[in-house]
């Protein structure tokens, strides 16, 4: 519990908090539908769907009610609203190599009929 509250409401990377949060839902998931009857599974799962788009789409929801507070006093939410952006970069790839990044300039120059610029053939002086 320690541990998320600390990835949650610190900070955090991204990829982190998002995995941390997908573990959490999974094993709350699993809690429902092994611990309770069906019915009341699905029952949770509707009244919370309800809750959502009342708090969310209506004017007067709580939503709309924390964000204008935390909006007159210049405060952040942390925790409160779940960050929805994907990673900025997977960390399982492989960083990108300084000849890939040469490459589209190399391509355009090979088209173009000439030497990509900054490299040591477009400095050196024709004929010499």
């Amino acid at each position: 519990a320690v541990t998320g509250v600390c990835v949650v409401f610190w900070k955090s990377p991204l990829i982190v908090k998002q995995g941390f949060l997908v573990v959490a839902s999974c094993i709350m998931a699993w809690v429902l539908s092994r611990f309770f009857p069906e019915w009341t599974v699905w029952a949770l799962l509707i009244a919370l769907a309800v809750y959502d788009i009342f708090a969310v789409l209506t004017p007067y929801g709580p939503l709309k009610a924390l964000v204008e507070l935390s909006q007159d006093r210049g405060d952040a939410i942390p925790g409160l609203v779940y960050e929805a952006a994907p990673p900025e970069r997977n960390p399982f790839a492989p960083a990108p190599s300084r000849d890939a990044e040469a490459a589209p300039d190399a391509a355009r120059a090979a088209r173009e009929g000439g030497a990509p610029q900054g490299s040591d053939a477009s400095r050196t002086a024709p004929g010499g």
